[in-house]
């Protein structure tokens, strides 16, 4: 059972108390003495008496100060003593002085309950809750490292707030760190790059209130950051097929090398497929093309619609028959993807075949 006691009920209480003390003071004090009272003995008995009542009232009222802001909650078998002894004082006719003394002693080991019950565990700390969490919000790739991108804030309901201190913790994630738990400031802690984290970021941010040096309820959420992306990379050629014969990445690294026969009829296929991307989704322009020395025998043909503006596929095509001619029957073709910002190219080698030769 939770028992509380207001504040005009402890202010009754400690002013009776107080006049119960003086006048069981004045009482012995008579009782003991033989000779009348002079006028030097009156005033040491009052201001004996005002002493020893001023000391007790202090005493109540700092107890009154604690009841008043911390409720408490008594042991059962002390609150059934409690009303034990209550019922039998009132069933008594008259108060005695060692009645008086007994709910002195009583209301003390009442108090020492109140306080012995009363501490600042992590319960008295409701776990706070976040006003700025730092969810979906939008981080553009290549943000300077150490900038300040966001600030954490949390707030707690209870009756010590004014007291409390609210630390953050970043947990999941290396891309984002705390200048210092207390501020809440995030900074970049390395590079930010879309194409090698993604779309978006989840990590856990976490708040943990602290009245003096003991932790109460930890919030710990879950967010999810997006990383914007920006023009920093250069389109790359995907793959080459030249017939049956297909080049993946890392050949392409190389000049590919094929023949063609000049008796090859004009608009006639030579590269089959040439496909090339762009990593970046923010291009200012469109993925494009050209060919370099392909003109007048060759031509870049584009292969599908580029609707993303990322993605494109061509093939290039003879536009006229071949003619060959001994020791100038190479054709180098360099073909250049460019999304508007920066460039890539590939190598062909042709080398015309004599038909007379076979």
């Amino acid at each position: 059972m939770t028992k509380f006691l207001t504040t005009s009920d402890s202010a009754t209480f400690c002013t009776r108390s107080v006049e119960t003390t003086n006048q069981r003071l004045a009482k012995r004090h008579l009782t003991t003495t033989k000779r009348p009272l002079t006028t030097s003995t009156t005033r040491t008995t009052s201001k004996r008496l005002l002493l020893r009542g001023a000391k007790l009232l202090f005493q109540y009222v700092i107890i009154i100060i604690l009841i008043h802001h911390l409720p408490f909650s008594l042991n059962r078998n002390e609150h059934n003593e409690h009303n034990r002894n209550h019922n039998r004082n009132q069933l008594s006719s008259s108060p005695t002085v060692s009645n008086g003394d007994h709910k002195h002693h009583l209301s003390f080991r009442f108090f020492a309950q109140a306080l012995q019950h009363t501490n600042l565990s992590p319960n008295v700390l409701p776990a706070p809750s976040f006003i700025k969490s730092m969810d979906s919000l939008n981080v553009r790739e290549n943000t300077p490292v150490n900038e300040v991108i966001y600030t954490l804030e949390a707030t707690i309901e209870s009756d010590f707030a004014a007291d409390v201190r609210i630390l953050y913790d970043i947990e999941e994630t290396q891309l984002f760190a705390l200048e210092d738990r207390r501020s809440g400031r995030v900074r970049v802690a390395k590079q930010i790059d879309r194409e090698q984290t993604g779309d978006s970021v989840s990590f856990l941010v976490i708040a943990t209130p602290y009245l003096g040096s003991r932790p109460g309820a930890q919030t710990r959420l879950s967010i999810t950051v997006y990383i914007l992306d920006e023009n920093d990379n250069a389109p790359k050629f995907e793959r080459v097929v030249v017939g049956r014969q297909e080049y993946d990445q890392q050949a392409l690294a190389h000049r590919i090398r094929l023949n063609v026969s000049e008796d090859t009829p004009a608009n006639s296929t030579v590269v089959d497929l040439i496909e090339a991307v762009d990593p970046d989704t923010v291009s200012s322009n469109p993925l494009g093309a050209l060919c370099l020395d392909c003109e007048p025998e060759f031509r870049l043909s584009p292969k599908t619609a580029n609707s993303l503006n990322d993605r494109l596929e061509w093939s290039i095509v003879l536009v006229r028959p071949l003619v060959h001619i001994p020791r100038n029957n190479l054709r180098q073709l360099n073909v250049i993807v460019s999304d508007g910002k920066f460039n890539s190219s590939i190598e062909f080698e042709i080398t015309i075949d004599d038909v007379q030769n076979r």
